[in-house]
């Protein structure tokens, strides 16, 4: 019963582009062609699939008894390939979000051994640095989000500096630390 409306929507978009059977086959093949274009232009993934499904959809509101203004297909397809081109974002969108996590389950965690010896190697940069370099990289990095922005004016405040002054030298002792790290790591490697 629905292949019977959708068959009956495909004759009725083929009399509206056309009276002459061999011109609206012609004028069918252009419109969907002017599909494929709009689709590539917004560089969807796969436009032909996008400018047929769109015609499909066409045909079943043609099929169901849909009127349409002026007797021209073409603005009302455009306005159908729109709603068609969102969905299909959407889809790569949900679709890229699933193979993102799955590969993110399936990465290999990181051993029990790695960590306890990144967090080694960790606390012995962070006891070679002066007491002062150690308080302020510490604070730095404690607290949550909003907290942190506080936090960190705070101890700007208490230093006699700047945030932006701060932040230059909080990159420069992380750096340091991260470099210290690496070296500690590699060494217990060998």
């Amino acid at each position: 019963m629905a292949l019977t409306g959708v068959l009956t929507g495909f004759r009725r978009l083929l009399d509206l582009l056309d009276e002459n059977p061999t011109r609206a086959d012609e004028a069918y093949q252009a419109l969907r062609l002017r599909l494929i274009r709009l689709f590539e232009w917004r560089h969807a993934h796969s436009p032909e699939d996008l400018a047929d499904e769109t015609l499909y959809r066409v045909a079943k509101r043609l099929g169901k008894g849909l009127e349409i203004e002026g007797e021209d297909p073409l603005p009302y397809a455009c306005g159908v390939a729109f709603r068609v081109f969102k969905e299909a974002v959407r889809e790569k969108a949900k679709h890229q979000r699933v193979i993102t996590q799955i590969s993110a389950e399936h990465r290999p965690a990181e051993t029990d051994l790695f960590q306890e010896q990144r967090l080694s190697c960790l606390d012995r940069c962070l006891e070679g640095l002066s007491l002062e370099n150690r308080k302020t990289i510490l604070d730095y990095y404690h607290g949550e989000k909003s907290a942190r922005i506080a936090s960190r004016r705070e101890l700007a405040s208490h230093l006699g500096t700047t945030p932006g002054a701060l932040r230059v030298r909080s990159l420069r002792l992380r750096e340091k630390i991260e470099a210290c790290v690496a070296s500690c790591l590699e060494k217990k490697t060998e």
